[in-house]
């Protein structure tokens, strides 16, 4: 069965390397990007949808049957953006 997935890091390493797996087994994948983000390296075709990770927008995830975070801070931070997360989310 097909399905429409949301792949947050749609442009890292690990995200270009999931979203062509997704394709190549019949998924949709649409890509959350930031408008600054580099989509060249993405598969022709690719769904993309604009958001920021600090400022999600509601709606961001409608019309989609899954999302999957595969989105870092790279290697160049520190702890600080690693953890900025944690605490955050609903009933942590």
């Amino acid at each position: 069965m097909s399905m429409n997935i949301l792949v947050a890091g749609a442009t890292g390493k690990t995200g270009l390397h999931l979203v062509q797996c997704l394709i190549d087994q019949g998924h949709k994948p649409t890509a959350l990007v930031r408008e600054s983000s580099d989509t060249s390296a993405l598969p022709q075709g690719v769904d993309l949808r604009c958001g920021d990770l600090a400022d999600l927008q509601a709606g961001v995830c409608d019309d989609m049957d899954a999302v999957i975070f595969a989105a870092g801070s790279g290697g160049s931070t520190g702890p600080e953006m690693t953890k900025k997360w944690i605490g955050t989310a609903p009933n942590a």
